[in-house]
């Protein structure tokens, strides 16, 4: 809901700040030094291939936000939900 605000505000760039860092290609390699792997290497195949995408589109998200096109961001943060929606339908069943 923090990012469909600052969206709303026109606060794109402060979007992309949040995102990038909290759920990007950033974050995924910020956990790289626990255990030799990060907790992907105990996820079964298809549940680390969602949260790959789930950095992916964050990271997009965030390219996204960062040109400054309102339009584009809002399509770029559907897509990002989407595939956490994906994600938490596999962890949840």
């Amino acid at each position: 809901m923090q990012v469909q605000g600052m969206l709303a505000e026109g606060q794109l760039q402060e979007a992309a700040d949040l995102v990038e860092p909290t759920m990007g290609r950033t974050e995924r390699g910020s956990q790289q030094g626990i255990k030799g792997g990060g907790p992907g290497l105990y996820m079964p195949v298809p549940m680390r291939s969602l949260a790959w995408n789930m950095h992916e589109t964050a990271s997009e998200f965030a390219e996204t936000a960062s040109k400054g096109g309102v339009k584009e961001s809002y399509k770029a943060l559907q897509k990002l939900q989407s595939s956490c929606v994906s994600y938490l339908s596999y962890t949840t069943r």
